[in-house]
């Protein structure tokens, strides 16, 4: 928060500043600013020499003016550019003022203090002719003219001449008409002077480099170019203009490749200390600066036509180029394996911004990009890193501004996407998309083959609907094991008696004590397999076949109970019969037999009496048709322990018993 407030005043200090001093600088001719000011040592005692030189520009003649002035007049004398009295005389008081506040004599790293002089005091008008926009307004001054002066033809046709708008028009003519004539005046009072500046630089550029070397150029960037490019805008336009310049000029000492060495070095370093406004500077720069470097990569007839005889692309230094036995210079493959390094500096050092979790300094960030866009970033893998970066901080941001910045940045940089460069082929890309699917594929088989039959998380993201399947299988065979294994018993089963003399028909009841089958649980899957339509129609299917199965036994146990009460009527008809034929015949023998079977019998009724009481357990009456237990029923129909199954053959044993003597008195 402060230093977001810290970095808003201090711009809006130097827009006044800057408004201030382009306001007296109209308002005001050359010799008034100039008394306006005070002593040019209090100047740069108070201000950096940025600020000071901005100070003291308007006051100073003009750079071309001063030359001509003295050609009239002198002769040159050989090797040196004729100045006129007041020209020499302010560039004493300047090149004096300098030294007192420079740490070290730009001499003794190879830099005139002529050039430094004269890098300063030059403006962006005084090297650099705008005549598109020249002619672009005089065009549209035209076009506004020619139909003001349709309009006036037809009024007058309708006779319309001396109407309020007939005069509105004529004066709108007249106006349009002097600026037109004010404008056309201007463009050329732009083109003599720029023409009278390239004649003098054109003298004086053999006594810049006094020195040429790597240390040279670097001076040229930390006391120059990064003194002055984050000034205003029109500054970091005159620093791109002025190294056009050098090169247009044909500059010995001065060395392209190694200038862009140093300055993708040196000033990306600012881009994490520098204010909103200065970042939108910077960033107006890098346009620039790398639009160039653009231009020259995109035909090697362009880079030849360029290069052709200019000393600027040269490789090395050379101290005298006419003299060397061989001079080499720069090949177009070296202005793209440096365009490519260059972008990669700038880009490590904007990508600790775009990372940072610093508020203004990814506001920096973007803003930088959004002015510099167009020519960087521009090699597609860095193109993309960056758009990667800015499409994850509009996702994930959640400052408003930042979201909204970065959101409007990805449109520009997908609209630019087009005139990226160093494209991979296509068909690389798709060997490397097909190398990396085949790598996932083989983990996968390896993974497979190591854990046969098993059902990892890794077979069942694989091939999820095979084990779907396997399951909904295994889970109706279940259902149809368990149906079949309770299938009716043969009618012939009560009828048969087991080893140990017990009665058959005991087997299917203590079978239905105990689970008919077991069922089989499937391992779970993972948790990541997720199977909502499968799971839910595999439990319907379960639920439905339960349902089915308890249905069916209820059924099964009611014919069982029937068909046992059909056989305890018919067994006991046949006993009756028995006894009253016995009875009616009156022997002793039958008597005596009856006696002897009755151990036999008493057995064979307790068992089937045993059975007939269970039978009617369901029922709720027993065989003599009392009432049974409510809270008992359950247990005795489900359990069907052997503690309870014996005490009720016991009692209806003896009930038979009793019931077998009073027939006999009878």
């Amino acid at each position: 928060g402060g230093l977001k407030l810290l970095g808003l005043l201090f711009d809006g200090n130097h827009d006044c500043f800057l408004k201030l001093t382009e306001f007296l600088a109209q308002a005001c001719n050359r010799e008034k600013y100039l008394s306006l000011l005070p002593p040019f040592q209090e100047v740069f005692s108070t201000f950096e020499p940025s600020m000071a030189f901005l100070v003291v520009r308007h006051g100073l003649l003009p750079y071309g003016r001063g030359r001509l002035a003295a050609t009239a007049k002198t002769a040159a004398a050989p090797g040196e550019p004729p100045l006129t009295a007041e020209e020499l005389e302010i560039q004493k008081k300047l090149e004096k003022v300098v030294q007192l506040y420079q740490e070290k004599p730009l001499e003794d790293d190879g830099l005139s203090m002529q050039f430094y002089i004269t890098f300063w005091r030059l403006a962006l008008q005084d090297i650099y002719m705008p005549t598109e926009g020249y002619e672009k307004a005089i065009a549209q001054i035209s076009a506004a003219q020619k139909q003001i002066e349709v309009s006036k033809l037809k009024m007058e046709r309708e006779r319309d001449a001396q109407s309020r708008d007939y005069k509105n028009l004529k004066k709108e003519g007249l106006r349009l008409k002097d600026f037109h004539d004010k404008l056309k005046e201007e463009q050329l009072m732009q083109k003599l002077n720029h023409e009278k500046v390239l004649s003098r630089l054109e003298q004086e550029k053999t006594k810049w480099f006094a020195k040429p070397g790597p240390k040279a150029t670097s001076t040229f960037v930390s006391e120059m170019i990064c003194a002055r490019v984050l000034t205003s805008y029109a500054d970091a336009l005159f620093c791109c203009r002025f190294v056009r310049l050098l090169i247009k000029l044909k500059t010995p000492g001065f060395q392209l490749l190694d200038f862009y060495n140093c300055w993708t070095i040196m000033l990306t370093q600012n881009i994490r200390c520098c204010s909103e406004r200065e970042a939108q500077i910077f960033g107006v720069f890098l346009r620039e600066m790398m639009a160039y470097v653009y231009s020259l990569r995109r035909s090697e007839k362009t880079y030849e036509a360029e290069m052709k005889e200019n000393p600027c692309f040269h490789r090395n230094y050379y101290e005298d180029p006419a003299n060397a036995s061989v001079v080499e210079y720069a090949k177009y493959t070296d202005i793209l394996k440096g365009h490519a390094k260059w972008e990669g500096r700038i880009y490590k050092a904007l990508r600790q911004n775009l990372d940072s979790e610093d508020w203004m300094e990814k506001r920096n960030a973007l803003l930088l990009l959004s002015q510099s866009c167009e020519s960087f970033p521009v090699i597609e893998r860095y193109a993309k890193s960056v758009l990667a970066c800015v499409e994850n901080m509009r996702d994930k941001e959640e400052q408003p501004d930042l979201k909204t910045l970065a959101n409007s940045l990805v449109v520009k940089l997908k609209t630019l996407s087009d005139k990226w460069v160093d494209k991979q082929p296509e068909q690389l890309v798709a060997e490397k998309a097909a190398k990396k699917e085949g790598s996932q594929g083989e983990e996968v088989r390896k993974v497979t083959s190591s854990d046969k039959g098993a059902k990892t998380p890794l077979n069942a993201l694989s091939n999820p609907t095979a084990d779907t399947v396997k399951t909904t299988a295994q889970s109706k065979a279940a259902s149809q094991v368990t149906t079949s294994s309770k299938a009716p018993p043969a009618p012939d089963s009560a009828k048969r008696t087991d080893s140990n003399g017990g009665n058959a028909e005991k087997r299917p009841r203590e079978e239905a004590k105990t689970p008919p089958t077991v069922e089989v649980r499937e391992p779970k899957q993972h948790k990541e397999i997720k199977e909502p339509k499968v799971k839910d129609r595999d439990r319907a299917e379960a639920k439905a076949s339960k349902e089915v199965r308890e249905v069916k036994e209820d059924s099964k146990r009611g014919d069982r109970g029937r068909d046992k009460d059909r056989d305890r009527a018919k067994s006991t008809t046949s006993l009756k019969e028995t006894d009253w034929k016995r009875e009616r015949s009156g022997g002793s023998a039958p008597a005596v037999a009856s006696q002897e079977e009755r151990p036999e019998k008493r057995q064979r009724r307790s068992e089937r009496d045993a059975d007939v009481v269970v039978t009617h357990s369901s029922r709720g009456v027993d065989r003599h048709g009392n009432a049974r237990n409510a809270l008992a029923a359950p247990d005795a129909g489900s359990s069907r322990g052997g503690g309870h199954e014996h005490s009720r053959r016991s009692a209806h044993t003896s009930s038979g018993g009793s019931s077998r003597h009073e027939h006999r008195r009878r």
